[in-house]
């Protein structure tokens, strides 16, 4: 995942340099296909390093937190998962989109979780469910009683 990024972004520019470089109709529309594809990846891994780089930060340290956890699984992606966390002391509750690890998943309810905050983020970066990890997609928005029914 560390070269995800450099990787996707080289090849982005790699092929858009190619493009203006070859004057075969076909090779410059291959060279916009894997521009266009590479760009794809470079915003995907931009959008969501942050937050994986947080999660296994969270594996090594930080600070865990009793929890409870509802899960409402998203009919358009069987990947994310939305839920509510929310913590047994003080009663924060975040709303979340959770990716799980490779091969786990969560069936839609509610959960005792712990979750895990570091020092310098305001959110939880990770969530343990039973042998399930979970960590947000994007940055989770606390939330109210009339904002999370």
């Amino acid at each position: 995942m560390a070269g995800l990024l450099p990787v996707s972004a080289a090849m982005a520019a790699a092929a858009m340099l190619t493009f203006w470089w070859i004057d075969n109709q076909h090779l410059r529309v291959l060279c916009l296909f894997v521009a266009g594809c590479s760009g794809i990846v470079v915003f995907a891994a931009w959008t969501s390093a942050g937050h994986l780089r947080n999660a296994a930060a969270g594996t090594r340290r930080g600070r865990r937190e009793s929890a409870t956890l509802t899960i409402r699984q998203d009919e358009d992606d069987d990947t994310v998962c939305q839920g509510t966390l929310t913590l047994t002391q003080g009663a924060r509750r975040w709303r979340l989109a959770l990716v799980a690890a490779p091969g786990r998943s969560l069936d839609p309810g509610t959960y005792e979780a712990h979750a895990v905050f570091l020092s310098d983020i305001d959110w939880p970066v990770l969530v343990y469910c039973g042998d399930t990890l979970l960590w947000p997609r994007q940055t989770p928005r606390l939330g109210n009683d009339a904002m999370l029914g």
